[in-house]
């Protein structure tokens, strides 16, 4: 192989594994696909979600907990239920009160190929999110 050649594959397979890359604010341009209010403390709520999902977590900068935190990962092998990233953003809105979102991904496959999201994952996803909304409401 020629250098211009290994060159141009090198390019090639940097682009490919480019175009592969999902990063957050990719996840966080797309509409929610549920959302919610809770009442009580954006820091329980997004402890118990991570607790339950895992995930990155976004939003702990400098070891500070920021008002918007994001729980967010790569799931490629559930891309046939309609779901290859998702992220759950919690945004205080007051001294005791917040929102939930759920935004989701599916990059897998051609467009017209995709799936589109399963039942079963809202309940694998959302469910726990509803379980920790509830549980934020109690007193610490």
């Amino acid at each position: 192989m020629t250098g211009s050649a290994r060159n141009i594959a090198v390019i090639s397979l940097l682009l490919l594994l480019g175009g592969c890359f999902v990063r957050l604010q990719d996840i966080q341009q797309t509409p929610p696909v549920r959302t919610a209010t809770f009442t009580g403390s954006h820091k329980t709520v997004a402890a118990c979600i991570h607790s339950r999902l895992g995930g990155k977590v976004a939003g702990l900068e400098f070891g500070e907990i920021q008002d918007r935190i994001a729980i967010y990962d790569s799931v490629k092998s559930l891309s046939a239920q309609g779901l290859s990233h998702y992220s759950i953003t919690i945004v205080k809105t007051g001294p005791t009160q917040g929102v939930v979102e759920w935004r989701t991904l599916n990059n897998q496959g051609a467009p017209a190929d995709r799936a589109p999201l399963a039942d079963t994952m809202v309940k694998r996803f959302w469910g726990p999110v509803q379980e920790c909304i509830e549980q934020g409401k109690k007193p610490d």
